[in-house]
């Protein structure tokens, strides 16, 4: 859904594929004109559709491996069907494939029109950020957009031969195919890439020195941010999930409490099944009766508490410590 902060991510070298520059306006206060990298796989996938769409479906998944993965190995390896830690993961993408290409059959024009799009979107979401955030830059930011095969919408962190390069991935037919809302979802994506860059989170902090307040208060924080850029959203709308359409904010409590059980956890590799309860979709919810993804809920109202008496500007950089400190008093408040 949106970014999961997969912090290992494959060196851009290794991609073999072309990079399209946008010129846009920096979010720098000295309102330069930076060049942005869009990396685009929009041309591939056509020419992939072109050769699959009235071929049998073991002849798509033959062109599809032929044109797409083989060109990005390492891509769909590790970002999309994630072979060396998912379990099955063949059986994964067998049936990943058959979903996505059914969705092409009646929607692929509506892929396309998404993909035409992005740069326009982007721009207008950046736009913004000069305002709210002053100073803020995604120059240095690569940004892959790509056919995801139904796998994610938005995913991003850092790759560990690039501590200092925070690279963000967009799976255009995912969106296409869950209606995102698509100036909530890039705006909230982009925070990501600014706010870990602020906060100088790295793998090592994520895995073996943030405890779970840490994700609450990166994925809490972004949807807030999106609310502020797309101040009609609701809630729902915010998480681009529609059971939280009529929930009660009175069940604010319940899940607080429930999260201070596990405040104090870290978030480790071995242990991922305690932040996966809270973030994944696929996940039962963690408290029966309600929705999953209960942590960008919580969170959303938890960064909300905070902002109150503080201002986004400096929250932004916040350490893990003092994150943990603020959540964990904001938490206690909201119970």
């Amino acid at each position: 859904m949106y970014m999961k902060l997969n912090l290992v991510f494959d060196s851009l070298k290794k991609f073999g594929i072309s990079i399209v520059f946008i010129s846009l306006v920096s979010c720098a206060s000295t309102n330069k004109r930076k060049e942005m990298k869009i990396i685009n796989l929009r041309n591939d996938l056509v020419s992939f559709w072109k050769e699959a769409k009235n071929k049998d479906h073991e002849k798509r998944v033959n062109l599809w491996n032929e044109v797409i993965e083989q060109k990005y190995p390492y891509l769909y390896s590790n970002q999309v069907w994630r072979s060396e830690s998912r379990k099955g993961w063949k059986d994964f993408k067998a049936k990943k494939l058959k979903e996505t290409f059914s969705y092409y059959d009646s929607s692929f024009e509506k892929v396309v029109d998404m993909f035409d799009s992005f740069n326009e979107t982007l721009s207008r979401q950046m736009s913004k950020y000069s305002k709210l955030f002053p100073g803020s830059d995604f120059s240095n930011t690569p940004i892959v957009v790509l056919p995801s095969a139904m796998t994610f919408n938005g995913r991003g962190g850092s790759h560990k031969d690039y501590p200092d390069v925070p690279v963000l991935y967009m799976g255009i037919d995912f969106i296409s195919q869950r209606n995102d809302n698509i100036d909530i979802l890039y705006s909230h994506e982009l925070f990501h890439i600014y706010h870990v860059d602020r906060m100088k989170v790295n793998e090592e902090v994520f895995l073996k020195k943030g405890k779970m307040t840490l994700p609450l208060w990166l994925e809490g924080f972004a949807t807030w941010v999106s609310g502020e850029f797309n101040e009609d959203g609701r809630i729902d709308e915010l998480l681009m999930d529609d059971n939280f359409e009529s929930i009660d904010k009175k069940i604010l409590r319940s899940v607080s409490l429930r999260f201070l059980q596990d405040a104090d956890k870290l978030v480790t590799a071995d242990k991922m099944n305690i932040y996966q309860s809270w973030f994944n979709m696929d996940q039962p919810p963690v408290i029966n009766g309600l929705p999953s993804r209960l942590g960008y809920f919580l969170g959303y109202f938890v960064v909300d508490e905070i902002a109150k008496k503080n201002d986004i500007k400096d929250m932004v950089f916040w350490d893990h410590e003092r994150v943990h400190k603020e959540v964990v008093s904001a938490l206690q408040h909201l119970k």
